[in-house]
């Protein structure tokens, strides 16, 4: 399930094909839908496991804006989000060091 998985979220050489590309980002979005309401019930307890889940939808979320890349989506929205988790990104590692 995994391997599955794992090869759902890849940009393949079947890449050209948009329609193919926006089922990969509309799994990817469904799939992080589902790894955050998993964290919202609060199943993990230790902050090791939460932190591993939040850096694994951060991952997630990378590969779409990827994907949606390589579809050639330039819509103004998508180009804001992406900003504004890479300031998240940003201020998180210097509040860090």
């Amino acid at each position: 399930m995994t391997d599955l998985m794992f090869n759902s979220f890849l940009v393949t050489k079947y890449g050209a094909n948009k329609s193919f590309l926006g089922k990969q980002a509309l799994l990817i979005e469904l799939f992080t839908n589902l790894i955050n309401k998993y964290l919202e019930l609060q199943i993990l307890t230790d902050k090791k496991g939460k932190l591993e889940f939040i850096n694994f939808i951060d991952k997630l979320n990378l590969q779409k804006e990827l994907i949606e890349l390589e579809k050639g989506i330039t819509d103004i929205k998508y180009i804001k989000q992406s900003a504004q988790r890479l300031g998240r990104k940003a201020q998180s590692a210097f509040k860090t060091q």
